[in-house]
């Protein structure tokens, strides 16, 4: 994996894998570049020191099972105003010497050329770089065409087609320079495959593809690199996709990857330019023109590392841009309104946290309770779809940074826009047209959206509006039904939550039932309404939500076990038989438990009694007995007390005596 750390907040900047099959290399001392596969985007990856970028490229070698010293190792390309530097290696090279760039020598020209580019390859190169021998095989190329030498065209058109095939930065230089690119796409209007289309390259490049000047560009070599672009894209979109290899394809790719760092850095550098540009897009007779020329200046900065992109952007919103977007979003021509969205879709791509706080600094949110109302009465499909995906980036907890913001930007869009986004799922007097129709499905989508991300927010407000009952008429309607599968989809994210309260609130709404029945008048026919009902009640049966799944079969009733088509209702029922089972043998068990505590309850109390009544017992035996021991104690003190007096009164009678 390729990660690049952010140095400010270590935040993740690119996060991609290696991947075998893609073709990387290394430009000068600190770029190494490539094509992602899946994105078809192009990444350039800057180092400050080389010790860096050698590190990350040896890892790439060895990742890839490529030797360090491969033909391909490092395509030496000085992508800077000076032009392409040349290989050290074709520096160093002999150079073969080539027949004479004259007519009566093409074929022997490509024979040669052909056999040296596999034993050869820097030596051949090194030949073609002396003495302008390209341009001079260029200018047979012309004289071939004047002469109507078809022989000698088809031989220059393999000879050339070699030599992009070699896929040399310094030769690309010659080939693909100004004077002589035209030129190089003319040779392939001779491709024998082709020959019977009768393609004509040049004409179209020369007459139909016209260059409109919005903003006067006053440098030359920017206007250059503009065309060199333009046709290298149609070089390599056009001329050679049939043809084209990764590695000239990647290198190509390079090349106008590099030109456009150059152009769109240089013109926002220019401050004359950028003034010029926005009174262009203030002007209403110009604005339709200038802020196409805006639009493709955003697209070209997505070639730029993160800082420069930023720097661009902001820019742009010093100079005013939000309040243009505010004016051209309402704009009547449908022209100017794509191209504000496509604007505003670049700078909620490249940094949401930026667009947002810049939305949040404006006065009541206008511009984002402008985006939500236009999604809901702008009339064209492309405009709608924009707007929901800039809004659903926007909304997104996930790329908030902080709490407060956070809460700051949540709250504002429920308390401000939240309303609007759901009035045309709500109104009473809801029509159904192929425009309102669409409006209600993008309303639907973000609603879902809301659900999953917004927690509390979206809960509170769905419960204090009823937003839910008052959806049941998009499932029960019968013109659209894929509106029908979009109200589903926002119960499917009710469901998704796994939240009881949801849960008990579907059950005392009696929501699913139009569902149901929807289903059913669906029959067993193979289609969308089919499967996400289907969807819906096979994730029900998977998290076992016991009081969903009870409430279906009540609803559903004898209906159900007639569906056979597919296993998930019958899987259902099982779960809910094994449900029902469970339930009734947890209350058989509670009774159990019931009455097994009750008679331990009894036992005990019983035995407590038996131990009080032993005490009480015990006590009573003592008291007794103490009293027993008290009156022998005292009749033996008394019978003690008689014997003495008897005593006394003998002793006393004797003493008479």
């Amino acid at each position: 994996m390729l990660v690049v750390l952010a140095e400010d907040n270590r935040g993740i900047i690119l996060d991609t894998p290696v991947y075998h099959e893609v073709t990387y290399q290394r430009q000068q001392d600190t770029l190494i570049v490539w094509t992602d596969p899946k994105t078809t985007t192009d990444i350039a990856l800057s180092f400050q020191e080389a010790g860096g970028c050698e590190d990350v490229w040896m890892r790439i070698c060895r990742y890839q099972g490529r030797p360090l010293d491969d033909d391909n190792e490092f395509l030496m390309t000085r992508m800077h105003e000076e032009g392409l530097l040349v290989d050290s290696r074709v520096q160093d090279a002999t150079p073969v010497e080539l027949p004479a760039p004259e007519l009566k020598n093409l074929n022997d020209i490509f024979e040669m050329v052909n056999t040296t580019a596999l034993r050869d390859r820097d030596g051949l190169v090194a030949g073609l770089l002396k003495d302008n021998y390209v341009p001079k095989l260029l200018q047979c190329f012309l004289d071939c065409e004047d002469l109507e030498d078809e022989a000698g065209l088809a031989a220059i058109h393999k000879t050339i087609k070699t030599l992009v095939f070699l896929n040399d930065t310094a030769l690309y230089e010659i080939l693909f320079n100004e004077d002589n690119l035209l030129n190089v796409i003319g040779t392939f209007e001779y491709d024998p495959v082709m020959r019977m289309h009768q393609v004509k390259h040049r004409e179209f490049l020369l007459n139909k593809a016209r260059f409109k000047k919005v903003v006067q560009i006053n440098d030359a070599t920017i206007e250059a690199k503009i065309h060199q672009n333009f046709r290298l894209q149609y070089l390599k979109d056009v001329v050679l996709p049939r043809l084209l290899d990764d590695q000239t394809f990647t290198t190509i790719n390079s090349i106008i990857f590099f030109n456009n760092v150059t152009i769109v850095s240089q013109l926002t550098s220019n401050a004359e330019f950028i003034n010029e540009l926005f009174e262009k897009l203030k002007d209403p007779s110009t604005q339709v023109d200038a802020f196409a020329f805006l639009q493709e200046l955003c697209s070209l900065a997505r070639s730029l590392q993160q800082g420069p992109r930023a720097a661009f952007f902001h820019a742009l919103v010093e100079h005013g841009l939000l309040s243009l977007l505010e004016t051209a979003i309402t704009d009547k021509r449908l022209k100017l309104r794509l191209g504000c969205m496509d604007i505003l879709t670049h700078m909620v791509t490249h940094d949401t946290c930026y667009t947002r706080k810049v939305l949040a600094a404006q006065q009541n949110f206008t511009l984002l309770k402008l985006l939500v109302r236009h999604l809901v009465s702008d009339t064209d499909t492309g405009v709608q779809e924009q707007l929901k995906e800039v809004i659903r980036c926007l909304i997104d907890p996930e790329t908030m940074d902080t709490a407060p913001e956070k809460d700051e930007f949540l709250n504002a869009f429920y308390d401000q826009c939240i309303d609007t986004l759901t009035a045309p799922l709500v109104a009473s007097d809801a029509t159904f047209d192929e425009y309102s129709s669409i409006v209600k499905d993008h309303a639907c989508e973000l609603l879902a959206f809301c659900l999953v991300h917004h927690g509390f927010r979206i809960k509170y407000y769905v419960l204090r509006h009823n937003i839910a009952q008052k959806m049941l008429r998009l499932v029960t309607q019968q013109k659209d039904r894929f509106l029908v599968v979009s109200a589903i989809r926002v119960f499917r994210a009710f469901v998704g939550l796994k939240d009881d309260f949801y849960d008990r609130y579907i059950i005392k709404q009696n929501l699913f039932a139009p569902i149901i029945n929807v289903f059913f008048e669906n029959g067993d026919r193979y289609n969308l309404l089919n499967s996400v009902v289907l969807e819906l009640l096979n994730f029900i049966r998977l998290e076992n939500r016991v009081d969903l799944i009870r409430y279906i079969v009540q609803i559903g009733g004898e209906r159900l076990k007639d569906v056979d088509y597919v296993d998930t209702v019958q899987l259902l029922l099982q779960r809910y038989a094994q449900n029902e089972d469970a339930a009734i043998n947890g209350v058989a068990i509670q009774r159990f438990i019931g009455v097994s505590i009750c008679a331990i309850t009894l036992i005990h109390a019983a035995v407590v009694q038996q131990r009080n009544l032993a005490t009480k017992d015990e006590k009573q035996t003592a008291i007794v007995t103490a009293n027993i021991s008290k009156r022998v104690t005292m009749k033996k003190k008394n019978n003690q007390c008689q014997t003495w007096w008897i005593m006394n009164q003998m002793r006393t009678k004797g003493h008479h005596q």
